[in-house]
């Protein structure tokens, strides 16, 4: 890698030369030095600066508001090297680097959390608190795709100004039955403030039980390790004191010792006949699922008539067949099988225009540039609502390697998580072409699928570029609120579960 060198307008410290930063359009671009710049704003009041140097073969590649280096690599040298921005569009650059066509495509999504925290004035330094000052933190993610490869970008400013109070520069503590902080570096090391009351009484209440809480939580966490946790208990019961030294009445006493007997009792209770277990294993090894799941199975199984278990061998031969089940086969199928709490290679996809999708042969990843389904059909209104979506004229049934496709919904914040929770599963990043599929009325069965390449076109029902600025809008904002909505609403909850507690152990 080249070293970075004074006149470069991307050195180490983060900032743009003056040039760049007076740049409020993005052409003619900035040329210094053997230096070619473009700066782009964008959302979060910072600008994507994107640099080309060594004759185009050398690209750069940052936020503006990033401290550390920009992403740096080699891309292969075009002749007639001339960029200039031929498209612009919320979510989407394109550069043109010389009249032949050879291109930069930047497909980014930006903005802005907002972060809410006490802070000190910093012209009134000594001044009052000033109660729930919103921060702003910037994020890009950005993919950058040139004639050499496809590179990706991530930036989050996670950093506060000096005067916001909060961790790690401010440390909490109590000080005469107050809330106060003290700065632990920064600018204002050294200083103490603390919180009115008369602002903050709610806060106060809950902070002032937030360190028992604490304890509480762990206590609950311990005691629901195997074998850990029940000695843990016993422990305490015995001993009439809880981990941290506090006393227990008779009755709290009484309380842990049934908790402590509690979970051998169930494990007992589940224990599993070794001819039952050895069938599971049987069953999980010719399926390839877990031992657990197999043992469900086969329960579930004997639940059901014999012309019914008859029913789904035979379904599931077709499907490993390669053969397509009807419709009603499938729907059956499925519904047979979750009632069990089993699996099997079904995904079911309530659609609109169901004749469009029969004559391209393509299914278009609309949500988040994904293809969504579930492993029921989605037919009553319960089951619409559970899978937040509206009627729909027909349906997508994929059977055998085709459901393969498909995955249980990641789970990388609070929002995905519902989306979890709800039974949701996705197909990759594009449409899906649909290789092989059968129409029956509204319905299509398909048996074989591929998710679209770039040389098909990744998405035909919208840009590429819209399809990423949705799923990291997702990722960088719904998924981190229902994050944070959850965790205040547990450690509330939690807090008021140990309050009650407390009181009664008190009586």
């Amino acid at each position: 890698m080249r070293p970075f060198i004074q006149r470069d307008p991307l050195a180490l410290s983060g900032s743009l030369s003056d040039e760049l930063k007076r740049a409020s359009n993005l052409t003619p671009p900035i040329v210094a030095g053997d230096f070619v710049s473009f700066a782009v704003p964008v959302a979060g009041n910072q600008k994507i600066a994107l640099q080309f140097a060594e004759k185009g073969t050398l690209l750069r590649f940052k936020s503006t508001r990033d401290p550390a280096p920009p992403l740096e690599t080699p891309i292969p040298l075009v002749p007639d090297f001339q960029p200039a921005v031929v498209r612009r569009d919320d979510g989407l650059l394109v550069i043109r680097l010389n009249p032949a066509g050879a291109e930069v495509q930047v497909q980014y999504a930006a903005g802005s959390t907002i972060v809410s925290t006490d802070a000190i004035d910093p012209e009134r330094p000594f001044g009052a608190v000033q109660m729930g000052r919103e921060f702003s933190r910037p994020y890009l993610g950005a993919k950058i795709t040139h004639p050499g490869g496809t590179e990706n970008y991530f930036f989050e400013d996670t950093s506060l100004p000096a005067e916001a109070i909060a961790k790690p520069t401010w440390q909490p503590f109590i000080r005469q039955g107050k809330i106060a902080y003290r700065a632990a570096s920064g600018p204002y090391a050294g200083r103490v403030v603390e919180v009115d009351e008369s602002d903050r009484s709610a806060a106060k209440s809950f902070a002032g039980g937030a360190e028992s809480a604490a304890k509480f939580s762990a206590e609950l966490a311990l005691g629901a390790i195997p074998y850990v946790g029940p000695l843990l208990l016993v422990g305490q019961a015995a001993a009439g004191r809880t981990l941290w030294g506090e006393r227990l009445s008779p009755a709290g006493r009484v309380v842990l010792g049934l908790f402590a007997l509690l979970g051998p009792a169930l494990r007992l209770a589940k224990a599993t006949p070794e001819a039952e277990l050895q069938l599971a294993r049987q069953e999980a090894a010719a399926r390839g699922i877990s031992e657990r799941e197999a043992l469900r199975l086969l329960r579930g199984m004997r639940a059901l008539s014999e012309e019914q278990r008859a029913f789904i061998r035979e379904a599931e031969a077709r499907i490993r067949g390669g053969q397509a089940l009807t419709a009603a086969e499938a729907s059956q199928l499925a519904r047979l099988m979750n009632q069990m709490g089993a699996k099997t290679d079904l995904i079911f996809s309530a659609a609109n225009d169901i004749e469009l999708i029969w004559q391209s042969r393509r299914y278009w990843g609309k949500t988040e540039g994904s293809a969504y389904g579930a492993r029921i059909p989605v037919t009553t209104a319960l089951e619409r609502f559970k899978a937040m979506i509206d009627e729909k004229q027909g349906m997508l049934v994929f059977q055998g390697d085709a459901a393969k496709l498909f995955h249980a919904h990641e789970v990388e914040g609070g929002y995905s998580a519902m989306k979890r929770l709800l039974g949701q599963h996705k197909a990759g990043f594009g449409d899906l072409i649909l290789d092989d599929v059968v129409k029956e009325g509204n319905t299509l069965i398909v048996t074989r699928a591929h998710l679209a390449t770039a040389a098909e076109k990744l998405h035909a029902g919208q840009t590429t570029s819209w399809a990423a600025t949705k799923l990291w809008g997702r990722r960088l904002v719904l998924d981190p609120l229902f994050a944070a909505a959850g965790v205040g609403g547990a450690s509330v909850a939690v807090y008021f579960l140990y309050s009650f507690l407390r009181e009664a152990n008190e009586e």
